[in-house]
């Protein structure tokens, strides 16, 4: 019997082992930067499914794959420690998976990701313009993507000819530029405005190669022999046409289906015909979908990203020089390992992503830290920086988070920046969202229109909270300042984002001091309010006509105009002059009355100011203004006693000399 009983236990299946279960998450709360460590509570972290570990914090679903965790720890079978990669704001679902299968979401897997602390949300607070200079205005954000697809038929009126001549375009990036359009489509538009144009050749060889050569339509790296020659005969009828760019780029966003050294064989292969048609031509690469600099290390086996940091190595052993390197800053998120890791991945996204937390500011981040990659390698310090595509599509065209993307890519010293397009037909039809169907602007057009009004010297400037943008200048040979302001709280997609919606932000009060840069004592200001108020689809907000300005003659207090800005809304910009008023002019009106600041005789520093005093301080009331106003004049009385005091007795002593 007991020998039955053994053989029967020998034949019952293996009971089977459950997936991993998550019951809490400590600290539940942390910040969209990242960083953190927490602990995750739960089971079946270890025992017969141990290996093959993924921590997620959340999953892209835009994207298809899991948000990991970059380093973690197994503890013990009941708690993990895992550090939080960056992210978006919002709570997400901590999941653990192993060999046997990822946890279920649960109530107690929740984390919520806060974004950073100093964002002025609410009250009253300060912007300030100094008179420092910091480089001069580039206008290098004054750049497209595409925007009219006269290649697939789209015409563009004389109307929208002028309103696109009267943004003095820099730069544009174009998808497609047929050399059979009449007059040239919109690359003769871009020539016309006096940009310089960059050609993405994704789009020429996939449309001939999708019909004679699909296999490699979109992986040309498998034939390469047939892509250098298309490349070739591409440039060299472009030459023949006079439909040359002045930049070639090879292609756009590489995607991780091939290997580094794959792709990297492909921009090889068009940098060599390109040069062979046309040894002047300009080529710039890799357009990458995100920033991305640390290189994987991983160049030949599938599904890892190229790298910023491949692609200038790349450049350093086999002799190629491009004019420039190249990435996306679209908000998106990086799979930053292979997106196939084994069984038991949920039915929708698979593991591998992670995110880099972005705002306006994070452009300048990643420009600088581009510029620091270029800086390792002497040969290459003359490439240019293009962020190719800028703005995320969820915030693209909120007015003041234009602003934050001018401002940042104009400190960093990026070359060349241009402006990411939310849709399809934005891209196609609509100027990036600049304009509508019927060709009439949207207030992100007179956006880019003041930021193409302003010139001269840039001015350091700082702000009161990180979700208020500054871009400021003064012109050459002129007594007057101008500049762009724009709130543009943190967020991220869906409902968050004030674009094509209404804000639920309350609104704040913003008083903007400026240095100003003459001797006078009033200055005549003039304010354009460029209010995000688009709630309809992309085209289908309408502003005909150029916003309102104001114009008022406010005082100038130790060197300093003070400009009140009331009911800033989440995602409002303002254009401001500044100049030195008129004798007599008449003075007009704000909201606010201007603050009020007593400077003791001497110029305040060019330092941020102190925040706005209450109403009844502003004027002098409050007993605690009259004790700090008569201790003032007590200080002064002794000081002049004691300058009294030393005269008398030099002139007794001279007086006693003579004796």
């Amino acid at each position: 019997m007991p020998a039955l009983a053994a053989a029967l236990v020998l034949l019952l299946p293996a009971a089977a082992v459950a997936a991993p279960t998550i019951s809490s998450v400590a600290p539940a709360t942390g910040s969209v930067l990242g960083g953190q460590q927490v602990t995750i509570t739960g089971s079946g972290f270890q025992g017969g499914c141990a290996g093959g570990y993924e921590v997620w914090f959340g999953t892209d679903l835009e994207n298809g794959y899991a948000i990991a965790a970059p380093s973690y720890q197994v503890l013990s079978d009941s708690q993990i420690q895992a550090t939080v990669p960056a992210s978006f704001g919002g709570p997400v679902d901590v999941r653990v998976h192993d060999a046997c299968g990822t946890s279920p979401v649960a109530t107690g897997d929740r984390f919520t990701y806060t974004y950073p602390a100093g964002q002025c949300l609410s009250g009253s607070c300060q912007v300030t313009i100094g008179s420092t200079a910091a480089g001069n205005l580039g206008h290098v954000a004054l750049g497209f993507l595409d925007g009219f697809n006269t290649d697939a038929g789209v015409t563009i009126t004389p109307a929208e000819a002028a309103l696109v001549d009267a943004l003095h375009p820099r730069q544009w990036r174009l998808g497609q530029a047929g050399t059979n359009e009449p007059w040239g489509g919109v690359l003769a538009l871009a020539r016309q405005a006096g940009a310089l144009t960059s050609l993405d050749l994704t789009s020429d060889w996939e449309d001939w190669a999708y019909a004679n050569d699909r296999p490699y339509y979109q992986a040309p790296y498998g034939d390469l022999a047939t892509y250098y020659s298309f490349i070739y005969n591409d440039v060299e009828n472009r030459l023949a046409t006079g439909q040359m760019p002045n930049y070639f780029d090879v292609w756009n966003e590489p995607a991780t289906t091939g290997t580094v050294n794959q792709w990297l064989s492909v921009y090889g292969t068009a940098y060599r015909a390109i040069e062979a048609a046309d040894p002047g031509a300009q080529v710039v690469g890799p357009s990458l979908a995100s920033f991305l600099i640390t290189s994987a290390g991983q160049g030949d086996q599938p599904g890892y990203e190229l790298s910023l940091s491949d692609f200038l190595n790349w450049e350093m052993s086999t002799g190629v020089r491009m004019a420039a390197i190249s990435w996306h800053e679209d908000g998106t998120t990086v799979p930053a390992s292979p997106l196939s890791p084994g069984p038991g991945l949920p039915s929708g996204p698979v593991p591998g992503g992670y995110r880099d937390y972005w705002s306006p500011a994070g452009i300048a981040a990643h420009v600088r830290a581009a510029r620091a990659l270029i800086a390792l390698y002497p040969a290459l310090r003359s490439t240019q920086v293009f962020v190719n595509e800028y703005g995320p599509t969820y915030a693209v065209n909120i007015p003041g988070w234009m602003v934050g993307d001018f401002s940042a890519l104009e400190s960093s010293g990026a070359d060349e920046g241009m402006l990411t397009c939310v849709t399809g037909a934005a891209c196609s039809n609509l100027l990036d969202g600049l304009l509508g169907w019927d060709g009439t602007p949207q207030m992100p057009y007179w956006v880019m229109r003041a930021y193409a009004q302003m010139s001269g010297q840039r001015l350091l400037a700082t702000a009161a909270g990180s979700n208020l943008y500054v871009l400021a200048t003064r012109p050459a040979g002129a007594s007057a300042v101008q500049a762009l302001i724009g709130r543009g709280d943190d967020c991220w997609g869906g409902q968050q984002c004030p674009q094509f919606q209404a804000s639920g932000a309350a609104p704040v009060q913003l008083t903007v001091n400026v240095a100003a840069p003459w001797a006078a004592t009033a200055a005549s200001v003039t304010v354009e309010a460029l209010p995000d108020a688009a709630v309809d689809p992309v085209g289908d907000n309408d502003v005909p006509a150029a916003p309102a300005t104001v114009t008022m003659r406010l005082p100038v207090r130790c060197g300093i105009v003070s400009v009140p800005l009331a009911a800033v809304g989440d995602g409002d910009a303002f254009y401001l002059t500044v100049a030195p008023a008129a004798p007599g002019s008449s003075t007009g009106s704000l909201p606010l009355p201007p603050v009020a600041q007593p400077c003791g005789g001497a110029r305040p520093p060019a330092g941020p100011p102190a925040r706005s005093p209450s109403a009844r301080g502003a004027h002098g009331g409050g007993r605690a203004a009259h004790r700090a106003h008569a201790a003032h004049r007590r200080s002064a009385r002794r000081r002049t006693h004691r300058a009294n005091h030393h005269v008398h007795r030099r002139r007794r002593r001279r007086r006693a000399r003579q004796l």
